[in-house]
Formats: structure tokens, C-alpha cells, sequence
């Protein structure tokens, strides 16, 4: 028995251990987590390289070069409003920065960084939401030429979608925002507006002048005929009074004979004799 009780209290430790290194693990693991999510949601991890945004503010030479001169100078300023406190001005760089150059998918980051630091958890979402789709179609090649440019400017490799979704869901869970109903942000293309612009003009154009107008002239000209001749409402012919038919598509002015006095009179005696 005593050998026994020996040998029970040895797996008590065992187990004891066992137990604390599995607590040690966990909490291990948990801080692992907790510092790689902070380096995945700091801003110094989507700046831009400082030496090639200095290369790019300096390059005007070409559409090309100058797109990507602004871009960066908007982004840029951007971290420097975020640094200084400026999160209005840092929201408005960093989205000038997105419309410059939408594929740049780290503005959308930065924007929901922002967004985030001014507690407005539902905006950043989405700009998160619009960052996992880029980062999606980036990662399966549709960008481009963009591709090679947007590794290039980065400061570290760039991340693999799977794990940034997986991150991005955690972060929205601990604000109580599922992922999946988040709609993402969406910027509207300058181009596509002037077009949708020119459309509607069009359209308001034909509806005024081609359908509006001529209804109008119509109306009036069949309120205020000129004398002695009304005007047909069928085709708009002018007719004169003395013909109760139009002499141009044989509509009647049923309006005009039901107004004169007798001709209601006369209808009835008609039905009486009936």
C-alpha cells in the first residue's frame, strides 16, 4: 500500500505538470497571437518603403510616374496626420490615395485603421471588408503590372489572404461585426460617373424637348384654338367650326357638340321615343 500510495502521488505530479504546461502553453500561444495581430494591424506594416516613396514623390516623367508621385504623397501625409492625431485629415489623405491608385489594397487598411482609432467600428468593416477582396485578387493574379509595383512598394511580403482573413475576422468579432454580413466600401469611378452623368442628360434632353414639350404645345394649342376653328385631338388638325368631324383623320368634337345647348335635351327625347 504505501508502495502503491507512492506511486499515486508521482502521477498526481505528473499529471499536475502535465497540466501546467498545457496552461503555460496556452497562455504561450495567446500572447503569440495577440503580438502577431498587433504587427498585422500597425501602421508602420503597410507604409510604404521610405526610400522608394522618396524615389516616387521625386517622379514626374510620364502618366505613369506622376499617378504614382500622387499617390504617394497622399499616402504619405496620410501616416503623418495618423501620427499627429489628425484622424480627419489622415481619412481624407489616405482616401485620395485610394482613388489615385484603388488596387493599392493598404489604403483600404489604413482607412479602416482610421476609422478604427475613431471608433467607428461599422466603416472600418467595410474598408476591411474592401481590403480582403483586393487582397483576394491580388492573390489570385488579376492585377496585373499593379502586382509586381504593389510588392515592390510594401515593406514587408505581402500576406496570404487565407491568414488575413482569418485575422480581420477575429478583430471584427471582438466589436461584435460578423465578416460575412459586412458590405464592403466602395469607390465610386470618376469615369464611370461623367458617363452615368452624360446618360442622364441625354435622357432628360429626349424626355424634355422630344416628348414633354411637344405634349405641352399640343394641350395648349387645343385649349386656345384660334377663332372660329377648333383643334382636333387625334392628329391636330385645325377645323372649323361650322364641321363637327375632322377633315383630316374624321375624329369628331364630341367635346364641343356635348357642350352646346340642346344637344343634351335632344338626347334624352331621342331615349324617350325609345
Amino acid at each position: 500500500m504505501r508502495k502503491f500510495g507512492k506511486f499515486l502521488t508521482k502521477g498526481v505530479r505528473a499529471f499536475c505538470f502535465l497540466l501546467l504546461a498545457l496552461m503555460f502553453s496556452n497562455v504561450w500561444l495567446a500572447e503569440s497571437a495577440r503580438r502577431d495581430d498587433d504587427l498585422f494591424f500597425s501602421t508602420e506594416r503597410v507604409a510604404l518603403k521610405p526610400s522608394l516613396a522618396t524615389a516616387l514623390s521625386e517622379r514626374v516623367d510620364g502618366r505613369t510616374q506622376r499617378d504614382l508621385a500622387e499617390f504617394s504623397r497622399h499616402y504619405d501625409r496620410g501616416f503623418l496626420e495618423y501620427s499627429l492625431g489628425n484622424l480627419d485629415s489622415a481619412v481624407q489623405r489616405f482616401s485620395r490615395a485610394r482613388r489615385v491608385w484603388p488596387e493599392f489594397f493598404y489604403s483600404d487598411i489604413a482607412i479602416a485603421l482610421t476609422y478604427e482609432a475613431k471608433g467607428k467600428y461599422s466603416l472600418a468593416a467595410r474598408y476591411y471588408k474592401s481590403y480582403l477582396n483586393k487582397l483576394r485578387s491580388y492573390s489570385q493574379g488579376k492585377y496585373g503590372i499593379s502586382a509586381p509595383i504593389i510588392s515592390g512598394l510594401s515593406s514587408g511580403p505581402v500576406e496570404d489572404y487565407d491568414y488575413a482573413y482569418s485575422a480581420v475576422r477575429r478583430r471584427l468579432a471582438g466589436y461584435g461585426i460578423s465578416i460575412e454580413n459586412v458590405r464592403p466600401a466602395y469607390s465610386p469611378n470618376p469615369l464611370l460617373s461623367v458617363i452615368l452623368l452624360l446618360v442622364l442628360a441625354t435622357a432628360s434632353y429626349f424626355g424634355v424637348f422630344r416628348f414633354a414639350v411637344p405634349f405641352l404645345k399640343k394641350k395648349i394649342r387645343e385649349k386656345n384654338p384660334p377663332d372660329g376653328f377648333w383643334v382636333c385631338r387625334r392628329c391636330g388638325a385645325l377645323n372649323t367650326v361650322l364641321s363637327y368631324v375632322c377633315g383630316s383623320c374624321g375624329e369628331g368634337d364630341i367635346t364641343r357638340k356635348k357642350s352646346e345647348p340642346g344637344t343634351e335635351t335632344q338626347g334624352k327625347d331621342n331615349d324617350d321615343r325609345k
